[in-house]
């Protein structure tokens, strides 16, 4: 099977493929997407906490996730594409860390991220979300839970960090026709971007 790089790269290709433009791959560990984003044709700055594995040829910057402001050592505005793979299930702040994903993009720039089930989120946000479920009358079912959180990742966290939905699939794609994989195994892949000024006053409240 593919990996959720491979995946990626090849939605990217696709959709995005612009050679010379600029991306930045964040979480980027040992630098298997940052070298598929250089295949693709993009100049790619790799990003993570720490450089310790990394194995690309693309220059490496190193910063703190949990900071709010990494977007600033980064280069704000900077860039056409953002990746950010298994890497949003650790941070601290998700709201923040998509606000900084925004601020490093260009105009009618994208972002490709991808997001774990409830299953792998951190233990603090799932002991959250089980209350928040249970004071709804909802018992901690695990499905139950991650279509929660989904919708109100969705709905909710991409707003308030100024980003909007454009596109959303599931990783691995048998899991669409068959429900053959685990589903701690199972990704959502989103394609966001910036989002219109115009529907600030359609966020919803929470």
């Amino acid at each position: 099977m593919d990996t959720i790089y491979d995946f990626v790269a090849a939605r990217i290709r696709q959709d995005f493929a612009s050679p010379g433009f600029a991306a930045a791959d964040l979480g980027a560990g040992a630098g298997l997407m940052a070298t598929k984003l250089e295949s693709i044709g993009y100049n790619v700055v790799a990003v993570d906490r720490t450089n310790t594995d990394y194995a690309a040829a693309s220059r490496h910057i190193i910063v703190d996730f949990d900071d709010e402001d990494f977007a600033s050592t980064v280069g704000i505005g900077s860039f056409h594409l953002v990746t950010a793979l298994e890497i949003l299930d650790s941070v601290q702040n998700p709201i923040s860390f998509l606000t900084n994903i925004r601020r490093l993009l260009l105009p009618g720039g994208v972002a490709v991220l991808s997001v774990a089930r409830l299953d792998l989120l951190p233990a603090h946000l799932r002991f959250v979300l089980d209350h928040a479920i249970e004071s709804l009358g909802f018992e901690r079912d695990s499905d139950l839970k991650s279509q929660i959180f989904w919708e109100h990742f969705s709905a909710h966290f991409l707003a308030f960090a100024g980003m909007a939905l454009r596109d959303h699939t599931l990783f691995p794609q048998e899991f669409l026709l068959k429900r053959l994989n685990p589903p701690w195994m199972v990704r959502h892949v989103l394609v966001v971007e910036p989002r219109n000024p115009a529907m600030d006053n359609l966020i919803p409240v929470v």
